[in-house]
């Protein structure tokens, strides 16, 4: 999803309303923190893994990096 996607659908939905995400195993926690990032794409093969990772150092490998917002909590 695109920033320009997030904003229209945000703008149609109640700006009180609170942004929650998926929890670990189950249930949602609600989003403390947004972070522009970097991401590296189709790092990890494994299904119990999200597909891609936020790089944190210069060492990118050999994956395609992308620009993009991370929604979490810092909880």
């Amino acid at each position: 999803m695109k920033i320009k996607q997030l904003i229209r659908i945000l703008n149609e939905c109640d700006p009180e309303d609170e942004v929650v995400i998926r929890g670990y195993e189950s249930g949602v926690n609600l989003v403390t923190d947004v972070e522009c990032c970097r991401l590296a794409l189709d790092v990890n093969k494994e299904d119990y893994y999200g597909r891609h990772e936020i790089v944190r150092t210069k060492d990118e490998g050999p994956f395609q990096i992308i620009n993009a917002v991370h929604l979490y909590n810092k909880e």
